[in-house]
């Protein structure tokens, strides 16, 4: 999940709470505020005596400490909190906050608490703009739980480009599902090309997250399975469906009929062939289920490299780095060792005693000929990675070979790299994102977020724990920074990229194809 998912886990922090009894009553500026000057106060009234002892890092920066968490949906950047008053007698909040000019924001007011420790229940939903006017459509739409629970409090919003996997999307507006009948107007609009998705927080911890169980959804008019746009021109636009549905885990075959057909729509080639199927998810469940897995296709006739991405039951399909055709690697038969069956044999041929030495282990799982594995340059193979950390702080990585067609084991070894100390319990400081596209051939790049400024150490390692190749090292601000990994002169085969930083540690597994 990339930055729109963060986007839309604040905004589903706009839905009432009723458990809750603390409330913001009134804020100025107030919603839809045009023309504000550079120099502009935000100030909040609320119906209790506020706890200002409590602090919330402001916006990612660790020095700005506020009684308040304010989160910027968009932009992330450009605006300063000089400093803060309570009026006590007013339970008013005032922010002292200096803005970009001619710029467009969108601010939510998540999360606060009373002197007794009661939690906000109605955040602040602010769009705000230096600039002189807003956008002005309302696109209207009617949100469909097709697993029965509850419309109130779901979230619809507007991006400039298909969900789930695009690295900087622009959201253009949003609004929340006030009542059962799902029933929306998302207003401040602007003209332009914008692609609806509803969300929800079903398990009520106030993070969306399709993966675990979240209802998402997205426009879907010509019924294709991939998100469909919409155009805001010069009028109000009405009348669109937004099904959701509660995401749900699933083995490496599940998808693949279904993969098989937008890979042959997309290329154009009845005869394309499977070459790899990979999880894109953190980790297998027990079952061998994940909610995301990646297909890899070759069409002899288009010399054309094909991957079909499900994110949540999402699909995607984007055509291969360059074209570049793949090793010779034999077809992927549609009839192999299921995920389920794959893991259960890594598990009980030593993977379930490793997993016993480790603390907060994952699983990562591809399957395909992977001759430069195996002594049998014609074997289909599973190849299952476990890896995580021992009591004694030691990083362990295991790879485990699982025949796909006949589903017997076939041997493992360790694929450690050099020992570093384990995480320092601040994981929100450092993020190693999903490097796209993987597989790659020649290059691939890769997501790093830093919550402060940091030093850090980028590389990329083979199997046996070897650098071959060293990424990126320095000193970066706090923020996103994207960095691309050069494979140009390595051969086909997996990989280990490591991101360290002030004894944290992360890695991703990458698989080169040629």
């Amino acid at each position: 999940m990339k930055r729109i998912v963060a986007c839309l886990a604040g905004l589903l922090l706009l839905a009432p709470c009723l458990r809750a009894e603390f409330l913001i009553s009134s804020s100025f500026p107030v919603d839809a505020t045009v023309g504000m000057e550079v120099e502009q106060h935000l100030s909040l009234t609320f119906n209790a005596p506020l706890d200002t002892t409590r602090r919330y890092i402001f916006n990612g920066h660790d020095e700005i400490l506020l009684p308040v968490r304010v989160l910027i949906a968009e932009p992330d950047a450009g605006l300063v909190v000089q400093g803060w008053e309570w009026h006590a007698a007013s339970l008013t909040l005032t922010l002292h906050m200096q803005w970009e000019p001619d710029t467009e924001y969108f601010l939510l007011v998540d999360r606060a608490r009373d002197n007794v420790g009661h939690e906000l229940a109605l955040p602040v939903d602010l769009h705000l703009s230096t600039g002189p006017d807003w956008g002005p459509r309302t696109v209207g739409c009617q949100v469909l739980r097709l697993d029965g629970g509850s419309l109130t409090g779901l979230v619809v919003a507007l991006f400039d480009q298909p969900p789930m996997w695009a690295e900087d999307p622009h959201l253009g507006a949003a609004a929340v599902v006030l009542g059962e009948d799902g029933l929306v107007d998302v207003p401040f609009v602007r003209p332009g090309v914008w692609y609806p998705v509803a969300a929800g927080d079903a398990d009520d911890d106030g993070h969306l997250d399709p993966q675990c169980g979240d209802p998402f959804g997205y426009l879907d008019q010509d019924g294709d399975g991939m998100p469909d746009s919409v155009v805001v021109e010069d009028e109000d636009l009405f009348g669109l469906v937004i099904p959701l549905s509660s995401m749900s885990g699933c083995t490496a075959r599940m998808h693949l009929e279904q993969a098989a057909s937008l890979a042959e729509a997309f290329t154009q080639d009845p005869a394309v062939q499977l070459k790899a199927v990979l999880n894109q998810s953190e980790s297998l469940d027990d079952g061998g289920q994940c909610t995301g897995w990646s297909y890899e296709f070759w069409s002899s006739a288009s010399q054309r490299q094909v991957h079909v991405h499900f994110t949540a039951d999402v699909p995607q399909v984007e055509e291969g780095d360059g074209g570049v055709s793949f090793p010779p690697m034999a077809t992927l038969p549609a009839m192999f060792v299921d995920s389920d069956i794959a893991l259960c044999v890594a598990l009980n041929n030593g993977g379930r005693d490793l997993e016993a030495q480790l603390t907060e282990s994952t699983r990562q799982a591809w399957v395909g000929n992977f001759h430069w594995m195996w002594a049998n340059p014609q074997a289909m193979l599973w190849a299952i990675t476990f890896r995580g950390w021992t009591e004694g702080g030691q990083w362990r990585q295991h790879l485990f070979l699982v025949d796909a067609q006949t589903g017997a084991f076939l041997g493992d070894f360790d694929t450690a790299l050099p020992p570093q100390d384990p995480p320092a319990g601040q994981a929100t400081d450092l993020t190693l994102g999903e490097a796209w596209p993987n597989p790659f051939n020649a290059s691939c790049v890769v997501p790093v977020r830093l919550g402060r400024t940091a030093e850090i150490l980028l590389e990329l390692f083979d199997v046996r724990g070897r650098l071959v190749a060293p990424v990126a090292r320095g000193t970066f601000s706090a923020g996103e920074h994207v960095f691309r990994v050069d494979a140009a002169p390595l051969p086909s085969g997996l990989y280990l990229l490591r991101l360290a930083s002030a004894g944290q540690t992360h890695t991703r597994p990458l698989l080169l194809l040629r």
